[in-house]
């Protein structure tokens, strides 16, 4: 079985198979024609080294599934809570540096803002051969709007937070208003082929840190993966949505006991399957 994008179908049905990594990966995914460049989000981060044995990254073994695949695969840091037009720069820096004529890239939740202002607005287009984004706040999200309302007004909590190297670029980049305002800037400017993927999960199945953003949204927006809405993330050709939470779309489970491990392997390896299979 594939890993399957289910968009019509009611969230308890909208699954994922869990299947074992390794050699079921590597038959799934398909090398592209472009290299595989893979994008965090906010706070996100390619790799942390906690001792020679130990180690982890955002993306949870998806470079290393997809680069045993024979996929020709690279995570590019960002400024974790940089502005979108400062990690759009950074994102255009790393490109750069990889000299190659075009890239595929997949990127994951605010990811896929900066990779779009890349694109219009840094000269991106000619470099990016696709885009994919998996639950990108393309219209922003309440959660940050709350956010704003209850840090924006505090001061003291902002500089707190930027003394320890946490600044309030990115989650102001993330409201509502600074989503549609930046996607007016947007309509008249370059584009590539762009596909979207987002996350949603009945309460009982998120993640414990997201259960009251995910009630946040799921009043205000609909069904979502504790951070982003399905409404949000739809942009571009609409690729459906995976049952997952919006840690679990990178690999990073909480799920519950009693609920089923979103595969996130095999998710990665459609997406590429896809991507070739379209020529990209």
């Amino acid at each position: 079985m594939t890993a399957a994008f289910a968009d019509d179908l009611p969230l308890d049905a909208a699954s994922v198979a869990v299947a074992r990594v390794g050699a079921a990966v590597a038959e799934r995914a398909v090398p592209t024609r472009h290299p595989i460049v893979l994008v965090h989000g906010v706070l996100g981060f390619t790799r942390r080294v906690v001792s020679r044995l130990f180690s982890f990254a955002y993306f949870q073994g998806i470079e290393e599934a997809l680069r045993d695949a024979g996929i020709d695969v690279v995570c590019v840091p960002l400024p974790p809570t940089g502005s979108v037009a400062s990690r759009a720069r950074a994102l255009s820096e790393a490109i750069d540096r990889m000299r190659v004529p075009r890239v595929n890239v997949i990127a994951h939740s605010m990811g896929g803002l900066d990779a779009r202002w890349y694109v219009g607005k840094l000269g991106g287009h000619a470099r990016v051969a696709s885009l994919v984004t998996i639950s990108t706040p393309h219209r922003g999200t309440h959660v940050a709007d709350w956010g704003e309302t209850r840090f924006g007004r505090a001061l003291a909590g902002w500089r707190l937070l930027r003394d320890v190297g946490i600044y309030s670029a990115a989650f102001r980049d993330l409201t509502r208003a600074a989503c549609e305002a930046r996607n007016a800037e947007l309509v008249d400017a370059p584009e590539v082929p762009t596909f979207s993927v987002g996350g949603a999960r009945p309460w009982y199945a998120v993640a414990a840190p997201l259960q009251v953003s995910f009630r946040m949204l799921q009043r205000t927006e609909g069904p979502n993966d504790g951070l982003v809405s399905i409404a949000s993330a739809r942009w571009g050709e609409w690729w459906g949505t995976v049952e997952a939470d919006h840690l679990a779309e990178t690999g990073w489970h909480w799920t519950p006991p009693g609920i089923g491990r979103f595969d996130h392997l095999s998710f990665y390896a459609e997406i590429v399957r896809r991507l070739a299979g379209r020529g990209f």
